[in-house]
């Protein structure tokens, strides 16, 4: 058995386990412990639609995609869909100064 890759979801009900069990944390990185505090707590969830990292899951791997392949999918998706967005390139603001310099050109030749 090993710990399932970390499954990252909008928040913890859309997690495929939701909770910790009974006394134990929902730490940021995906684990459950007595206390938060002492561990590095860092969220391995990066992307913005998808930033709530689900609590870990003791699993064999081939279980683990098995069961949580459609969790799996929706974060490349959603990693696909955040590197779209950041990668896509907006002709405005650069069209807008387009039309301002030919506008000036043009009146300078008149």
């Amino acid at each position: 058995l090993t710990t399932c890759p970390v499954i990252c979801a909008e928040n913890a009900t859309a997690c495929p386990t939701p909770s910790c069990a009974a006394g134990l944390t929902l730490c940021a990185d995906g684990s459950c412990a007595d206390s938060c505090s002492s561990r590095a707590n860092r969220n391995p969830c990066p992307q913005t639609c998808l930033p709530f990292a689900c609590p870990k899951i003791i699993e064999d791997y081939e279980t683990c995609q098995r069961d949580f392949e459609a969790f799996y999918a929706n974060e490349e998706v959603c990693r696909e869909q955040e590197e779209d967005a950041k990668n896509s390139f907006s002709a405005g603001p650069l069209s807008i100064l387009g039309l301002w310099l030919m506008a000036v050109t043009m009146s300078v030749l008149g």
